[in-house]
């Protein structure tokens, strides 16, 4: 085990008290205070780049999923606001502003492809927008950095609830926002929201409340479509209980466990099932979003089946080691740490249902944000002890993560060249 893992009766974690509310540790006030840096640094940056942004062009109510969708048009070099909205935020902004179409208004390819989007999050947007008068894209960024605090202190709540250290709770909650495509926690985005479900309902299940992380896997359900990735998370859980408890889990163990598990299972279909109900289904069924899971599943292989016929079983192979890597360093990292192994087990599954249903695009590098439980140990891992070698070690990591963020905000967050120039979404 690393020194400075776990608290020690000499090295007890300092709290602030905080009249009428309660203690609060200095370690998470210090994760907390560097993530609204860090959100300072992401905003000024995104204002700078928004220079290099091409206008958008007019609305395209009547275009079609393949294009780029517009829903507010702006012009060159428009400033932060419409950056924050680019891309999927501005099928958010149509979701918050208009709802969903139902079958009878679903008039183009557009509209029927706009329940392909979960609610929780435009409705979470629509809700902050009629209580503080924002528009929507100051609404997101509000939300956001709200949502994004969340999770730094659930996170850090988590970690500290399996006896981790307060240095290293703080550096993996503070490497939330270092992750190289973090900043899309602040744009018009649903991963902001996703990662708070996300965590919570990996709390909840190391605590063992079963129908409180059932509940945060719906949630996650209806903000993006990845809880199914937690189906090996629940499987890897009841092992450690089974190992845990010679008579085996109790009757009540094992029912919560099935209920959890079948819920993850059935996630994928929960929202388009919904959709479908609620909205209807135009006579052009193959275009509605609602047949997203549909989509998905004809082109399951993603990044594995590209290797294979671009480069042959060696690109196939290398692929598979550059995998092992991303989940097997922060992994082993973790275990030392004395970190929940369901944390692991996450971010291994939900990288290969990203590799293995997602399209080649460099919006892979967005999506490693919510393997951010497992991908946070490298934060966190040289803050065990205090050395100049460490220092220098984090020191390196931080810098190469916030120009990594430069470059995502800069060449794929900012619409530059022109849009339809542009063949894949950041």
């Amino acid at each position: 085990m690393l020194s400075g893992d776990r608290p020690t009766t000499s090295k007890v974690a300092r709290s602030v008290d905080v009249p009428g509310l309660w203690r609060i540790e200095q370690g998470l006030l210090l994760a907390l205070g560097v993530t609204l840096v860090l959100r300072g640094w992401q905003i000024l940056a995104t204002a700078y780049a928004a220079s290099w942004q091409t206008a958008t062009g007019q609305a395209t109510p009547n275009g079609a999923p393949n294009e780029y969708f517009v829903f507010s048009p702006s012009g060159p070099s428009p400033g932060l606001g419409p950056v924050l909205g680019n891309w999927d935020g501005e099928w958010y902004e149509r979701i918050a502003t208009l709802g969903y179409p139902d079958a009878t208004q679903k008039l183009s390819a557009n509209d029927a492809w706009a329940s392909a989007f979960p609610p929780g999050f435009p409705l979470m947007a629509r809700i902050v927008m009629e209580a503080s008068g924002l528009p929507f894209v100051w609404a997101s960024l509000l939300l956001n950095t709200v949502l994004t605090l969340l999770a730094t202190a659930l996170l850090y709540r988590l970690l500290r609830s399996r006896d981790v250290g307060p240095r290293p709770a703080s550096w993996a909650s503070i490497g939330i926002s270092l992750l190289p495509s973090s900043p899309v926690l602040m744009a018009a985005y649903s991963e902001a929201l996703a990662l708070v479900f996300l965590l919570a309902a990996l709390r909840w299940l190391t605590d063992r409340r079963y129908i409180f992380a059932t509940i945060a896997v719906v949630g996650l359900a209806f903000t993006r479509p990845v809880a199914v990735a937690f189906v090996p998370v629940v499987l890897a859980h009841a092992a450690i209980q089974w190992r845990q408890e010679p008579r085996g889990p109790s009757w009540r163990t094992s029912g919560g466990v099935v209920a959890l598990l079948m819920c993850a299972a059935l996630s994928p279909w929960m929202w388009p099932w919904t959709a479908a109900a609620v909205y209807g289904v135009p006579e052009a069924a193959d275009l509605d979003g609602s047949a997203r899971v549909g989509h998905t599943a004809k082109g399951v292989g993603g990044y594995f089946v590209f290797a294979w016929e671009a480069g042959g079983p060696l690109v196939f192979v290398l692929l598979t080691l550059l995998l092992a890597l991303l989940v097997g360093v922060p992994a082993a990292l973790s275990r030392r740490m004395g970190w929940p192994p369901e944390l692991a087990v996450w971010g291994a599954s939900y990288l290969v249902l990203v590799l293995v249903v997602t399209p080649v695009t460099p919006g892979f590098i967005r999506y490693l944000v919510l393997a951010a439980p497992l991908l946070v140990a490298i934060f966190a891992a040289p803050m065990t002890r205090i050395t100049p070698l460490r220092v220098g070690v984090l020191a390196v990591l931080v810098a190469i993560s916030l120009w990594s963020q430069w470059l995502w905000i800069r060449y794929l967050l900012v619409l530059d060249p022109a849009p339809h120039l542009i063949p894949w979404p950041p």
